[in-house]
């Protein structure tokens, strides 16, 4: 089948026919199949060597990272390096952290990191966290912190909301906080609209963009109106804000 593929004109149908092709192989033989994707030519689409690796980090992630630094230009291989983490990470997360953390700061090491991120948030949030806050700050870094945070909410909201509101002042605590009032948002119909008052003052006190909560606000009013109307009406003087009332109309 590999044969075949080679055959066809470079274009979609080849790609396809190797996105079906390469796994299959790269179980019996990665290393084989590696070779015979680098004498390809013209060479297959970047999306064809993640997959290669993806299976082989399942098996044998160090080996995978030592050969996927061979390649002649890895960092045009960033997806394949993500697919090695996420496997590397969940099998053996000391050794994927420790190789990540010893190279060089780069584009490809912060991609890197991601994989780590979001493995590492299933089993341990603090370790999660602290490698988020440790990249360059910018909306990657906002966007996986958030990514933290919502899971964390989804397992132990208060725990979640208590750490988030220690985050400094930033894009990071407003995606964080966006996340966390969200999930604080699905408890009001068992808990009621009280509970959520003090947690939403709280956001429109530490934030410089309260209007991330229209969409909560929105999402609440479309279930329930007259409890969205009264809870408006009942929030602490300062807290009501054009956004909100804009939200529930």
């Amino acid at each position: 089948a590999f044969n075949w593929a080679c055959q066809l004109p470079d274009g979609d149908v080849r790609n396809r026919a190797l996105t079906k092709i390469i796994p299959v192989l790269a179980v019996a033989d990665s290393q084989n199949t590696l070779a015979r994707l680098n004498d390809l030519k013209p060479a297959p689409d970047e999306k064809i060597y993640p997959l290669l690796f993806q299976r082989w980090a399942a098996s044998d992630p160090a080996q995978a990272i030592q050969q996927w630094q061979q390649l002649p230009n890895p960092d045009q291989h960033d997806q394949s390096l993500c697919a090695i983490m996420t496997a590397w990470v969940d099998q053996q997360p000391d050794a994927a952290l420790k190789w990540v953390n010893d190279q060089p700061d780069s584009q490809s090491k912060n991609q890197a990191l991601a994989p780590c991120i979001g493995e590492l948030a299933k089993t341990y949030i603090p370790r999660a966290l602290t490698l988020a806050e440790s990249l360059p700050i910018g909306d990657w870094r906002s966007s996986l912190i958030a990514g933290v945070f919502n899971v964390w909410a989804t397992r132990d909201l208060d725990a979640a909301t208590t750490a988030c509101l220690q985050l400094p002042a930033g894009p990071a605590k407003d995606s964080a906080w966006e996340c966390v009032l969200n999930q604080r948002m699905k408890s009001v119909p068992v808990a009621g609209p009280k509970t959520v008052v003090n947690w939403v003052s709280a956001f429109v006190k530490t934030n410089s963009q309260p209007e991330q909560v229209q969409s909560v606000i929105k999402a609440w009013a479309e279930a329930e109106p007259a409890a969205v109307a009264k809870w408006l009406a009942d929030l602490p003087a300062g807290i009501t804000n054009e956004n909100m009332d804009t939200a529930f109309l």
